[in-house]
């Protein structure tokens, strides 16, 4: 089953998502895909997808019975989570001691500061 078929992918929610957030997916992709809304006939397509992945979603039993169908591919099996799709690893690092404009830091980088805090009311 490829990407476009896991109804995750398809509504955009995480594999943890609670039925709240579901359901909000759905309202918001019916309304983007809709033929009121958008008249390209390549969102009958689309909007058919959302449909059947909602109908696979929202009722507990066939979404229990759906995750044991198709488990989350690891990592270290050369899949892509689809919980992970969209993210970057990122590496900061962190220079300690020295200050704002007196700390050296390597070639070209500028310095992480982080100012105060402001209440906003």
């Amino acid at each position: 089953m490829g990407l476009r078929d896991n109804p995750y992918v398809v509504l955009h929610v995480k594999s943890s998502a609670t039925q709240a957030e579901i359901a909000r997916a759905f309202r918001e992709q019916v309304r983007a895909h809709h033929p009121d809304t958008c008249a390209a006939a390549a969102n009958d397509d689309a909007l058919q997808r959302v449909l059947a992945a909602y109908n696979v979603l929202r009722d507990v039993a066939k979404r229990a019975e759906y995750d044991r169908a198709h488990p989350i591919p690891t990592q270290a099996a050369g899949g892509a989570d689809a919980d992970t799709i969209h993210t970057i690893p990122v590496t900061v690092t962190v220079t300690t001691g020295g200050t704002r404009t007196g700390a050296s830091f390597r070639s070209g980088e500028p310095p992480l500061w982080i100012g105060p805090v402001r209440q906003h009311r």
